[in-house]
C-alpha cells in the first residue's frame, strides 16, 4: 500500500454515495418512463427517510397526480379477473393489493369468524 489505511465507511459516506447516485440519475417526465419515474421516487424513499420530500422536489421526481386505474387483477380464490378497486389495498405485497378480492375475502374471514363461534359454544 501506498501509506494510506483503510477506514470504514460511515453512514455519511453511504449517504454521499446514494445522493450521488440519485442526483446523477436521468431526470423524466409524467408521461415519459412513468415506471422508472414510480421506482426512483421509492429508492429515493428507501434512501433518505424524511428528507425524501424535499429530495424529489429537487430532483423533479414529485408524484404526479394519480389517475385511477383501470386494470384488472385475477382473484386468487375464485379465479375471475376483477377491477383492481375491488381489492383491498396491503402496502408490502408487490402491486399494494390483497390477492383475494373484497367478496372472496369477506366470505374467507366471515367463514373463520363463524368456526371460531361455533367452536367456543
Amino acid at each position: 500500500m501506498n501509506g494510506t489505511t483503510m477506514r470504514r465507511p460511515t453512514s455519511d459516506d453511504r449517504w454521499r454515495t446514494a445522493e450521488d447516485h440519485i442526483l446523477n440519475m436521468p431526470r423524466t417526465t409524467e408521461d415519459d418512463h412513468a415506471e422508472e419515474h414510480e421506482l426512483a421516487a421509492r429508492t429515493v424513499h428507501r434512501i433518505a427517510g424524511h428528507h425524501a420530500p424535499e429530495l424529489l422536489e429537487i430532483l423533479g421526481l414529485t408524484p404526479a397526480t394519480k389517475t385511477p386505474d383501470t386494470r384488472t387483477k385475477r382473484c386468487t380464490r375464485c379465479q375471475q379477473h376483477k377491477p383492481r378497486i375491488d381489492f383491498y389495498k396491503r402496502p408490502d405485497s408487490r402491486d399494494g393489493l390483497t390477492s383475494q378480492c373484497k367478496t372472496c375475502h369477506n366470505r374467507s374471514r366471515n367463514a373463520v369468524r363463524t368456526r371460531r363461534e361455533e367452536s367456543a359454544a
